[in-house]
Formats: structure tokens, sequence, C-alpha cells
């Protein structure tokens, strides 16, 4: 059998030993280059890890906003080198006078270093410090909540947040259902998506408040009398958003209550209402809208509520 540029035989019996040397030889010269290769290697990854660690931490590519709001906290924390002061109402001068008078002799230290070790029972004293010398009145995360909003008495109530313009959902719409060309595995997931897309834009909740996390007995239907000159009860929708992100470590249920909308293209009952009949969904076994539409709301009931 031949190889380019060398022969080599089929016979057992010719140059074993040979071989065998020749084979030694050349794992003793790939475990020698093997050895060289990941003492290279390794040199080379501590030299990137001790790089690394003079380098500090990655910061992050912030935004103007954000980066004008670092600025005052720096402000607050200690006064640029030139300016400092044993006068100063800044933090780190407030530490090192209180320091001074616990110990005299002990040596003031540099706010920069106090800064960069990220200590995080220093940065504790820092807000309440921060809450007690401005005009702070908003809690807001983790430790806050526990300890500065009774101690301080901060607002802990809830903010609003701003739905979707109704424009941009429209145009997120359009494109769903007329612009988009992906072939789905079943249409039944394009209506799920809608409905996805119309209740996130209308409720300002995070994906993971609706996918997988929506079910049925979360939704209930509420069927009102007629309106003035029609014959058709009215339905409403209450929506029951349960895996809500923690606000102030608290877990919160929303609730949001949806009418029936002009635009067909935008209105979730008509979404909802068609996959709960596709699965069999209400409790009174109710198989078209029809059934629906023709419940009679007594006069003293407010409205009818369908599980």
């Amino acid at each position: 059998m031949t190889f380019a540029g060398s022969e080599t035989s089929l016979n057992p019996d010719s140059d074993s030993d040979d071989d065998s040397n020749d084979s030694s030889d050349d794992s003793d010269d790939d475990s020698s280059v093997a050895e060289e290769e990941a003492a290279g290697i390794s040199t080379s990854y501590l030299q990137l890890i001790s790089q690394y660690e003079e380098e500090g931490p990655t910061l992050a590519n912030r935004g103007d906003s954000a980066k004008a709001m670092i600025r005052t906290e720096q402000k607050k924390w200690t006064d640029p080198v030139e300016l400092r002061q044993t006068n100063s109402d800044k933090f780190c001068t407030v530490l090192i006078k209180e320091l001074h008078v616990k110990d005299p002799a002990a040596k003031p230290f540099d706010p920069d270093e106090l800064l960069k070790k990220c200590h995080a029972p220093t940065f504790k004293g820092y807000l309440k410090w921060r809450c007690n010398h401005s005009r702070i009145k908003k809690e807001s995360s983790i430790w806050i909540p526990v300890v500065l909003v009774p101690l301080v008495g901060l607002d802990s109530s809830i903010k609003n947040k701003s739905g979707l313009y109704v424009g941009d959902l429209d145009l997120i719409l359009h494109h769903h259902w007329v612009l988009d060309q992906y072939v789905l595995a079943h249409e039944r997931l394009r209506v799920q998506t809608a409905v996805a897309l119309i209740l996130a834009g209308a409720t300002a909740s995070r994906p993971g408040a609706l996918i997988e996390k929506l079910c049925y007995k979360d939704v209930e239907f509420h069927i009102f009398p007629p309106a003035p000159g029609s014959k058709r009860a009215r339905i409403g929708m209450v929506l029951t958003l349960r895996k809500t992100k923690r606000t102030a470590g608290k877990l919160r249920l929303k609730k949001f209550g949806c009418y029936e909308e002009d635009t067909l293209l935008r209105d979730p009952l008509l979404y909802i209402e068609s996959l709960a009949f596709a699965d069999g969904a209400f409790k009174n076994d109710f198989k078209s809208p029809e059934h629906i539409y023709n419940l009679i709301v007594l006069a003293d009931q407010p409205c009818l509520i369908l599980p």
C-alpha cells in the first residue's frame, strides 16, 4: 500500500522493532510538544487574568441620563481632590470627622478607594445619609423598602406604567397579520401571538407575565345589558396577571378591564373568546358566541360573570 512520499508494508514481521522504536520516539515528541503548548496557553491565560485584575470591572455603557445621575451621586459622595475641605458637607467628609472623633490617631481614608471597595454596609449608610440630606421621597429596590421606608417615611405607592400608543400597536398588528410571511406550525399560534402583543401593549407587562403564564382561570367574561337601542348583550373582560414582577419586594396581582373594541384588529376579547371556544374552556359548555350574546341580565344584577 503506497502513500504519497512513503511506503508502508502490510507484513507484520518486517521491521517490527524499528517501527516500535519509531512510534515511541514520535509519542515522546508529541507529548513534549503538547506540554509546551499547554504551558504557553496557561501562561497566556494567566497574563490575561492579571491584566483583567488591573483593569478592574467592565463598566456598563450607560445613557446620558444615567451618567448625569452618577455625577450627581459622586458630588454627594465627596468633593474633587483639589476641592476637598475638612468642613465639607459630603458623606465621606462626615465619615472622616466621625472616625477622627472616635480615634484621633486614625489616618483619613481615601474616598475614591472606599468607593472602589463596594462595601455594602458603607453604601447602606450612604443611602440613609442621602435620605436625611435630600428630598428623596420615593422608595425603590431591595434593602430600601425593608429599612428606609419605615425609617424615613418614603413613598411606597405603585406608579402606573404607560401603555403602548394605539397607532404603534396598529402598525405592529398590521405587520403581524398582513406583512409577515413566516409559516407557523399552526395558525392558532398567530392568534395567540396577537393576543400577547395586544395585552403587552395595553398593560405594559413584560412577556414573563403573559407567555405560558396566563391561563383561562385568570380570565372572566362579564355580560352587561344591551346598550340603548340595541338587543345584543355587551361583553367585558377582567384579566388577572399573577406572575408579575415583584415591586418593592412584594408580589402584587394586577387586574385589567377590557371592553369590546370597534376595531376588531386590536380587540383582545375577540381573540381570547375564539381561543376559549376552540378549547372548550367555558364551564357553561358554550359552543358559539350566540350562546353568550343571547344571555339576559336581570334588572337587579349589574352583570353576569362567566368563569
